[in-house]
């Protein structure tokens, strides 16, 4: 079994670490662009839908700064 890193410099390589912070980036960027995307889609689709879309990326967006704010390494 792996021992925990300890200094300062093995934590900020920690893939597991990484691999959080990359999913936390995603969930940020899907939400940001899905602001403009359900923006744009505002004369194609219905009203209830692009709020629903608009909503659920905002949702998003509010999730990954709430998860960028807690994480630590």
């Amino acid at each position: 079994m792996k021992k925990r890193p300890d200094t300062p410099i093995e934590r900020s390589h920690d893939p597991r670490s990484n691999f959080r912070l990359t999913l936390i980036s995603l969930l940020g960027a899907v939400g940001f662009c899905g602001i403009f995307v359900s923006l744009g889609l505002r004369g194609i689709l219905a009203d209830a839908a692009v709020a629903l879309a608009l909503a659920a990326s905002c949702l998003c967006g509010a999730l990954s700064f709430v998860l960028f704010r807690r994480f630590t390494r």
